[in-house]
């Protein structure tokens, strides 16, 4: 559709009237794009015509808008058929003189491509074998899973949590996580309208029992932010609530530092499997001495350690 705006005014009844068309330019079809009539020096109301001049087949409707002195905004819209270069031109007799416009140029795309028939898919690939975690954030069309429905995944041992729904209810985004069996090649789990799969959910119980050792963020002369023990008992958000797959989310502040935060997303399988995603904050702008700042810093968790030289810039969201 191609909405088009009339704006309309009166600057002074000695000069001549104009019509002038413009857009943004682009448009594909059956998905328009927005045209701005602006109408000056109208001392009484006229209807302006605005038609094709050239390119593809273009259906407006209304045809003509009538524009009276001190209006804002009318609405009109197009509708092009094909792809190519749509001219409209608005005209209008006023005062006894015809009156056109520039001839706008709309460049006219191909229409999208229509969504993929089927169950939505997901592919996961790994070098390594076995029965391996995983975690995937899926996006559906609207009304792939109406609302009121659960997620059913087929291919993996997995759940699947709905973050996000569509106007109708219908899931938008979704966290898949669960375990699948990987021999190094290619699997594919589908998702489909059903009974979702049900159980216990981890808890941050069954994390602190998981997770003994500490995990620590250090950001060297800034100091460092530890969690061990009953401190997962405290997440700042849970962010999935399932029985195959848990995830909290951890923030603690970095030494005696004034802005440099540490947070951890961490991640519990039913398999035993634990995942810990660190990042740094440096995002207080209204506290005293807000600065960009640098340091190597290191996050450790039991045996394993991840070393990184960081320029922690200050920002706000």
């Amino acid at each position: 559709m191609l909405p088009i705006r009339t704006l309309g005014g009166i600057l002074s009844s000695t000069q001549a009237p104009t019509l002038t068309l413009s857009s943004d330019g682009a448009a594909t079809v059956s998905i328009g794009d927005t045209v701005t009539l602006t109408a000056t020096n109208v001392t009484s109301s006229v209807s302006v015509t605005i038609a094709r001049v050239s390119g593809p087949s273009a259906t407006l409707s209304p045809s003509s808008v009538t524009v009276a002195p001190g209006d804002l905004v009318k609405t009109s819209s197009a509708t092009a058929t094909s792809a190519g270069t749509l001219t409209p031109q608005a005209s209008a007799t006023i005062g006894g003189t015809l009156v056109t416009s520039n001839v706008l140029s709309i460049v006219v795309g191909e229409a999208p491509a229509a969504p993929v028939a089927g169950n939505p898919q997901v592919t996961l690939i790994s070098s390594a074998s076995g029965s391996l975690p995983f975690t995937a954030g899926f996006s559906f069309r609207q009304g792939d899973i109406p609302s009121g429905s659960g997620i059913v995944v087929s291919g993996a041992t997995a759940q699947a949590t709905i973050k996000t729904t569509w106007p109708d209810g219908s899931a938008k985004i979704a966290i898949l996580a669960g375990t699948y069996v990987s021999a190094g090649a290619a699997v594919t789990i589908t998702m489909s309208t059903g009974a979702a799969s049900t159980g216990t959910a981890l808890t941050t119980s069954d994390l602190q029992a998981a997770l003994t050792d500490a995990v620590t963020v250090d950001a060297g002369a800034f100091g460092s932010a530890s969690w061990t023990g009953t401190d997962w008992a405290s997440p700042f958000i849970t962010w999935v609530s399932g029985h195959r797959m848990s995830s909290w989310i951890y923030r603690k502040q970095v030494g005696s530092d004034a802005h440099l935060v540490a947070w951890l997303e961490v991640r519990l399988w039913s398999s035993g499997a634990v995942e810990v995603l660190p990042w740094i904050e440096n995002g207080y702008l209204l506290v005293t001495g807000p600065t960009n700042k640098s340091a190597t810093t290191s996050v450790s968790l039991k045996i394993e350690q991840l070393q990184r030289h960081f320029n922690i810039i200050n920002f706000c969201c």
